[in-house]
């Protein structure tokens, strides 16, 4: 008899060791196949933000082009205005209504006295061009 109950308690725990182990293993499973769905999210995500982050270099590639294009073109306008305008200094020498003596000279009476005048009126001050010859100079330059 007692064999028997020692028997039966085996099976009753053998029993609830079996179902203990099958919810264990469903938790498990369960577990595995979230765990599986979410690791498939995470690769689709980081796939899309790589694909993502392709795109902005190649946008970035591209604005830096147009960055560059429009600079250089900003560069070669004002490279134009300021080549197609003659020099003070070219105005008076080719119209010839001053002398390199007295450019040179105006030149150095700007850097000794540190004067705020221009080399024009430095010209008219030191009596080498009259006033009219100055403002002619100057419409030369502006226009």
């Amino acid at each position: 008899m007692e064999a028997v109950i020692i028997v039966g308690m085996v099976l009753i725990f053998s029993a609830a060791d079996f179902f203990i182990y099958m919810k264990i293993k469903e938790n498990f499973q369960n577990q595995t196949y979230t765990l599986s769905e979410e690791l498939k999210k995470t690769k689709k995500k980081y796939e899309e933000l790589v694909q993502e982050v392709k795109n902005l270099k190649a946008e970035m590639q591209k604005l830096e082009g147009e960055y560059v294009k429009i600079k250089n073109r900003e560069v070669n306008k004002i490279i134009e205005k300021k080549s197609s305008k003659p020099t003070v200094t070219e105005i008076l020498l080719s119209e010839k209504l001053a002398t390199s003596e007295d450019i040179k000279k105006a030149k150095d009476f700007i850097k000794n006295n540190n004067s705020p005048f221009s080399l024009v009126d430095v010209l008219v001050l030191l009596g080498k061009i009259d006033i009219q010859t100055a403002d002619y100079v100057k419409s030369k330059i502006s226009g």
